[in-house]
């Protein structure tokens, strides 16, 4: 998978300027931690236009961020925006990523739910309208046409 940042530290576009590798990972709730701090850089894959980002923490550290798909969170947030969120901790090449599930900016005062709380995309619900609840996949049952 490849990812390309996408802003820079003036908030103007790279026009995927910069080229990183990546791969997929799964949320697992058991794994779950909170973390505040600044975003010092945002980023998106090209394959899946999934953002992700690099926090500051208030002790320094540095930690990945992956949000959701560029579309689902156009003008939510900007670099430098404080952030308080709540996801799955995952290790990578002896570093550590969080895959969000919630998310709140602290300048906006806006809060938003990326997953549910067994990490599966609200993006993905937002795009089924009104079948939300009738697909298996979200574990409901199949419609009973003419039946009451």
């Amino acid at each position: 998978m490849v990812r390309y940042r996408v802003r820079g530290e003036d908030y103007e576009p790279l026009w995927l300027r910069t080229r990183l590798q990546a791969r997929n990972f799964c949320y697992n709730p058991l794994n779950e931690k909170k973390i505040k701090g600044k975003i010092d850089d945002l980023y998106i894959y090209e394959e899946r236009a999934i953002m992700e980002g690099k926090i500051k923490l208030e002790n320094g550290e540095i930690v990945r961020v992956r949000f959701a798909p560029e579309w689902y969170l156009r003008n939510k947030f900007r670099l430098g925006d404080e952030l308080e969120l709540r996801g799955s901790e995952v290790r990578t090449n002896g570093q550590i990523m969080i895959l969000a599930r919630e998310m709140r900016n602290l300048r906006t005062k806006t809060e938003m739910t990326l997953r549910n709380k067994q990490g599966f995309p609200e993006w993905r619900r937002s795009r089924m309208g009104n079948r939300v609840g009738t697909s298996h996949s979200y574990g409901g049952k199949k419609p009973r046409h003419g039946k009451k």
